[in-house]
This record gives structure tokens, sequence and C-alpha cells, in this order.
């Protein structure tokens, strides 16, 4: 798919990134195209106080680049959970034991998103991760037979973090920036629930109020503009690994209104973009107050970044007239 950000084309996406009935005064939007056959040249499209230097809150992208540092490690995707993972208490409900890690990174896995749990924003700060999968693996049933259905479950990340934790001894923040740092990408890393250093003065990053303890493996991933176009560059150039990522279930949506997919299809945390007739790949895009998608075509990389938070149908939509002036 063809790409030619002309400066006409690169006012029309402004113009559109700035789409006054989604982006509102006070919010910010960013557009990125990396060129994967010129040297990874960059360019950016830029509407409100935001900048490709600016860091970035990347929400459930977090996951994609889990699943990738996961594979590297050789994550034994189909054998069971259960049978590897110690830390894991068993759960108090059957079906448990036929989940696989496979299940886990194409969300079939069944088991319920702990950020869905009642009161799960209170429980928050109180509890580790580990407990929070405990609430929601240990403390009651799935909600469907591993593999005959998909929902999206932050447990799922977690618990894949859980497996890399106890196989390398590290904390997923690290783990992180030992496989992204050594490519040069010095701003990429998990929060930590430390200060950071968010000049945007936006109303997605203002107002932002998360519990800094959850989810750690899910959705806290942080980087500016162009590290996270190069991160998703150094995951497809490994082709290989990125292959499986692209191993689509075609298991069915699973009725949730409250909890909707944003892909058509979902690989190994990795979702399915139809785009005039083409399949593009493209990371779990983020809603923790602000929206993201990183996508992949064979010749670019595009990154979208709104300081607001949308719902699906919105965003997709606000995401599909940007893509429609630069990929012809």
């Amino acid at each position: 798919m063809a790409v030619d950000l002309t400066e006409d084309v690169a006012s029309r996406i402004r113009s559109k990134l700035s789409n006054p009935s989604i982006v509102t005064e006070g919010n910010a939007a960013l557009f990125g195209l990396l060129d994967r056959t010129t040297g990874r040249s960059m360019r950016f499209v830029t509407h409100g106080d935001i900048s490709p230097t600016h860091i970035l809150r990347l929400g459930s992208l977090t996951k994609t680049l889990l699943a990738f540092i996961a594979l590297k490690h050789r994550i034994p995707l189909n054998e069971p959970v259960e049978a590897h993972l110690k830390t894991l208490h068993h759960s108090h409900y059957p079906g448990s034991d036929e989940i696989t890690f496979r299940h886990l990174l194409n969300h079939t896995s069944g088991v319920f998103s702990f950020t869905e749990l009642p009161n799960a924003t209170k429980l928050a700060p109180m509890f580790s991760p580990t407990v929070l999968v405990d609430l929601a693996w240990r403390d009651r049933s799935l909600m469907f037979v591993p593999g005959s259905a998909r929902f999206y479950s932050n447990t799922n990340s977690e618990i894949v973090a859980m497996w890399l934790m106890q196989l390398t001894q590290e904390c997923p923040r690290t783990l992180f920036e030992q496989e992204f740092r050594q490519h040069g990408l010095t701003t990429l890393t998990l929060d930590s629930g430390e200060d950071g250093d968010f000049p945007m003065n936006t109303n997605g990053y203002r107002d932002f109020n998360m519990p800094f303890s959850f989810p750690s493996a899910s959705g806290r991933l942080l980087a500016d503009a162009k590290d996270i176009l190069i991160a998703m560059d150094i995951m497809a150039s490994e082709k290989e690994i990125w292959e499986k990522m692209k191993l689509w279930t075609d298991a069915p949506l699973f009725p949730d209104p409250d909890n909707p997919a944003g892909g058509q299809k979902y690989g190994l945390f990795l979702q399915e973009f139809q785009f005039k007739g083409n399949t593009l790949a493209y990371g779990h895009d983020g809603h923790i107050g602000v929206s993201t998608l990183a996508c992949v075509t064979p010749e670019h990389v595009l990154l979208i970044h709104a300081t607001v938070d949308m719902c699906t149908e919105k965003w997709m939509a606000y995401v599909s007239s940007i893509m429609d002036e630069v990929l012809v």
C-alpha cells in the first residue's frame, strides 16, 4: 500500500486529527509514519500540545510488546498454563487446567478480566497483580470453554507476565527495557508509579487518574512517538515471531457490550484491521483516557495517538478517516 505524505496530504491529516467533534479543546493528537524501506525515516503531523518527543501513555500496546518478549523466550504456546506456572494458584472451578498459553495470548482463555471486577479501581491500589489475577482466575468460574470464544481480558497478559517473571527472575519493566533499549529506544519503559515526565498539559494526561498499581503488564507502556514506531518495526522485522503473532483465531466474539473488540480478529496480543481490502496487523489500541493505534504494513508503520478516550466504533471511524489520506 503506497504512502505519499506530501505537504497537501499532511495538511488534510492535520485537519482530520483536529476533528472538533472528537478532539475537543484542551486535547491533542499525533500522526506518525515510519518508512521501513528507507532506513526508518519518519514524518509526523500534530495537533495541539503534543510532539514526537513527548512521553506517551500507550495503553494496551503494552500487550503486543509483551507477546513479542514472551515468544522470544520460547513460551510453550500449546501447553497448559497451570502445569508451568508455580506461582499461579489453581482455580476452584473446572476447566482452568485446559487453558494453554496460546489461549491467553489470543484472548480465548475464558478467564474474566480483573479490571472489570466489582470495585476494581478501589481494589487495585491495595493488591498486587498476582492477587488481582487470583480474583479473576482462582475465585471465578470461566466465562466459556477455553478456545471456544474470545473475550478481551487483562488477566491474560498478567498471567503471561507472571510466567516471564518465573522464567527470568526479572520484573516486566526490566524485561521491556532490556529488550528494546539494546536498539537505542531509551524512552520505552513501563510506568512504575513514580512521578513521570509528562510535559503535555492536555486533558487526557492532566486528568489521568488510573491507579498506578494496575495493570502492571497490561497497559502501562510509556515511550515517545519515535520509539514506539521503531519498536513496532523491530517486532515486524523478526519475521518468524511476527508470523506467529499473526496467527488469527477464528473463535467468535463473546457477547459483552461493555468489553468490545477493536479488531476483526485476534492473533497473539495482536489485532487484524481490514482497510481497503488489505489486512493490516496492529497492536492493541489503548483506551486509558487516551486512544492509540500502531499499525504495520509491509512498507510502513503508522501511529495515531489522541488524548481522548473513544468508544471502539468512534475510534475506528476516526482512524479510518486518517488512513484514507495516506494509504492508497
